[in-house]
């Protein structure tokens, strides 16, 4: 049985709802944070359900290195305000006496 593009876009629209559904209910950060990786991975598996069944069916393969770039993109970012975070509370927990 193969899955045809409708089924693989309906569950992506699905994933894509319970995240959108995370993000209004607020119940704390983490669920927000899990469900905005639910939104990320339902774009993702849109892009490469689009490039293996759309138009550019051709090159099947570019979905699918979209969506691993985004992905990076993601981790970077998150990496980035990390590493911010971590900075700004050492220097605000940090006491300078004056010399």
């Amino acid at each position: 049985m193969n899955a045809g593009l409708e089924l693989i876009l309906t569950g992506s629209a699905a994933l894509f709802a319970v995240g959108a559904f995370a993000i209004v209910a607020r119940r704390s950060a983490l669920m927000m944070l899990i469900g905005t990786q639910f939104m990320f991975m339902a774009a993702c598996l849109a892009f490469v359900a689009f490039a293996r069944f759309g138009l550019g069916a051709v090159n099947a393969t570019s979905g699918a290195a979209v969506a691993i770039f985004a992905g990076a993109t993601a981790v970077a970012r998150r990496r980035a305000r990390r590493r911010s975070t971590l900075r700004w509370l050492a220097s605000s927990t940090i006491k300078r006496t004056p010399s």
